[in-house]
């Protein structure tokens, strides 16, 4: 399983290369930026390539106006480099409706073709996998929220896949708020430093205990073929200790 951790589209560019400096230390896969609250992702996007840290990057762009983007989004991805390991940027499209994101999805392909990754996002109330036209996606995006259990939203995906042959089958990534502590009452107390939860409380809607209680959960996700996990870590001063301990619950044996 990948490890990632999600960044909000407005983080100033010192601030990028710290959290790429320690992500790259730390093993961990991925920078996503994240730009749910309508800033622009590109500047954050361009930083994090300059910085040339040893992390693939990619964009969480949240279509909540529909399709409107979709050409501006084409044009700019296609004139950013990859990431410094080489690999493509990686784009996820979120937020709007199922259909809109089908057709958003199948238009951002046209334009980009496999320079760049492309995902949706997909809720069980959507249509299949493989159902909507042009459906060519390299992931497929389970979004935390309060009011559905995400390992049996991530299970009930894997199972409509499980129909798809290996070399066609899109990932599963999992974008979840993250809490850990030595004990439960410190994980919330990390948890509550942070005022707005967007994705819900860790606790109610993502992974959120001790190293040994998230890391069940990690492998209760892998197990139901989870391979991407995007972790929205508290506002915590220490990065370096959050991120360690981020890490550790993840491979912890």
């Amino acid at each position: 399983m990948r490890l990632g951790l999600v960044v909000e589209a407005g983080t100033s560019p010192g601030q990028l290369g710290l959290l790429a400096g320690v992500a790259s230390a730390a093993g961990v896969g991925m920078i996503w930026v994240d730009a749910r609250d309508g800033t622009d992702p590109w500047p954050a996007l361009t930083a994090l390539t300059a910085r040339r840290a040893d992390v693939g990057i990619g964009a969480h762009l949240w279509l909540k106006s529909g399709r409107s983007r979709v050409v501006a989004l084409g044009r700019d991805a296609n004139g950013l480099d990859a990431d410094a390991s080489g690999n493509p940027l990686e784009l996820s499209l979120l937020g709007a409706d199922p259909a809109t994101l089908v057709d958003a999805a199948a238009d951002l392909r046209r334009r980009v073709g496999s320079r760049v990754a492309i995902g949706r996002e997909w809720r069980p109330s959507g249509p299949a996998p493989g159902e909507g036209p042009g459906d060519d996606l390299d992931h497929l995006v389970v979004v935390a929220s309060a009011d559905r259990q995400l390992h049996a939203t991530v299970d009930q995906l894997g199972r409509r896949l499980d129909d798809w042959t290996p070399g066609a089958r899109p990932g599963i990534a999992v974008l979840a708020p993250v809490s850990i502590g030595r004990t439960t009452a410190e994980a919330g107390a990390r948890a509550s430093l942070t005022r707005h939860h967007p994705y819900g409380h860790p606790k109610d809607a993502g992974l959120f205990g001790t190293l040994e209680q998230v890391h069940e959960a990690v492998v209760a996700l892998a197990d139901a073929g989870t391979t991407d996990l995007r972790c929205v870590l508290p506002d915590l001063g220490d990065l370096v200790d959050a991120v360690g301990q981020l890490t550790a619950a993840v491979v912890r044996p």
